[in-house]
């Protein structure tokens, strides 16, 4: 599914330039919210792909719901540290430590997915399929106060 990393990679780059408007109209914990929704879908759909073009629009898809967290979850790491009146330093500490376990996040997930779909692949992403639906409790917290 080499191929299908570009249409994933623009989907997430258009979600991310959009999640400030999103959040903007629709608040924080609910892009939150429909960002884990639209990529849960979007892996359920990877799962049960009959073809390869199918499973190219579920990575698409899944860049749309994936790309508005990152940026709302930085901005919630920041805003945690202080906001903008912080100290920059300890704004700066706060930040680096949430990147540190983005990319852990990241390389485990990549992980834990290969291991499981060791057999077949698509079975793999059934488990960040369910990971990621443990955003929605916690997305009232990406309220601004």
């Amino acid at each position: 599914m080499a191929w299908a990393t570009l249409p994933y990679f623009v989907a997430a780059l258009a979600a991310r330039m959009g999640a400030a408007a999103t959040r903007a109209c629709l608040g924080g914990p609910r892009t939150i919210s429909l960002g884990a929704l639209i990529a849960a879908a979007a892996l359920a759909l990877l799962v049960a792909s009959p073809s390869g073009p199918v499973a190219v629009a579920a990575f698409a898809l899944l860049g749309l719901g994936v790309g508005v967290i990152a940026p709302l979850s930085f901005t919630a790491a920041a805003r945690l540290a202080g906001g903008p009146g912080a100290d920059r330093a300890r704004l700066d500490a706060v930040v680096a430590r949430f990147n540190q376990f983005n990319y852990a996040g990241a390389l485990i997930g990549a992980v834990m997915t290969g291991l499981v779909g060791s057999g077949n692949l698509r079975i793999g992403f059934a488990v960040p399929m369910v990971l990621i639906l443990g955003i929605l409790p916690l997305a009232r917290q990406f309220a601004t106060t």
